[in-house]
């Protein structure tokens, strides 16, 4: 267990997997987050370049809001959830205070392979990037090869982490394919386990995956439906 995020006093402010973000263009077409956007003028989203709204109070995180358009849009495809976005915040903030290190959240990689929206981009004096993806809903190997990929072509270093389920205490939890994915990799790197964000903590966790031993029942059944010869099969194996 490793605590050393700051707690943020912002509410969540907004309901399960809405259309936000947190850096929008302004009329110049230059990145400006939601923190330090000015009401009186308008603001745009990074991809479709539509109008979005900027919301910001007392309570709610500051973002900025898609508006429903007839045409197609990666941002408008992909809602975000309150955790997702608030750790984000807590990610950038806590890389921008390191000593000979920026942060930017929201941070988009042009590839020929295919562009990308880091959740959080670490920038060091040297140059070298990290980008770090917290990963909140499920995601197929395939998908996450494919975005891993933009990062390997621009040579850029990159670290998943998953969130914290509740289930994880249980015997029965079973890793998601990309954290098996991504738990394969640090294996190959000689890392037998890797961080997991808890969202209602605001803390990580070490995770690693082991071999469990699951429980069949056993039974017989007949080889052919002449019932002649039969196996049988069951107890314990590795899983």
């Amino acid at each position: 267990m490793f605590g050393w995020f700051r707690h943020r006093r912002e509410s969540l402010g907004w309901g399960d997997h809405q259309i936000v973000f947190l850096v929008a263009h302004d009329f110049l077409d230059d990145r400006v987050e939601a923190t330090d956007a000015v009401r009186k003028y308008d603001h745009f989203c990074p991809e479709c370049k539509a109008q979005v709204t900027l919301k910001r109070g007392p309570i709610k995180i500051a973002h900025f809001a898609h508006r429903p358009h007839g045409g197609f849009c990666e941002y408008a495809s992909a809602p975000e959830t309150p955790e997702h976005l608030f750790g984000k915040l807590l990610f950038r903030d806590e890389m921008a205070s390191r000593p000979r290190l920026t942060a930017e959240v929201e941070w988009i990689v042009p590839s020929q392979v295919g562009d990308r929206r880091a959740d959080v981009m670490v920038f060091t004096e040297k140059g070298s990037r990290l980008a770090i993806e917290l990963q909140h809903s499920p995601l197929s190997k395939e998908d996450v090869i494919r975005r891993a990929r933009t990062y390997a072509h621009e040579k850029i270093v990159q670290t998943w982490v998953p969130f914290l389920r509740k289930n994880i205490n249980s015997e029965k939890y079973v890793p998601r394919p990309f954290e098996q994915w991504w738990a394969n990799i640090l294996k190959k790197r000689g890392y037998d386990s890797y961080w997991m964000y808890d969202s209602q903590e605001k803390m990580l966790w070490e995770a690693k995956i082991k071999p469990r031993m699951i429980h069949v029942p056993l039974k017989e059944w007949p080889v052919s439906v002449d019932g002649g010869g039969g196996y049988d099969g069951g107890g314990y194996g590795g899983g």
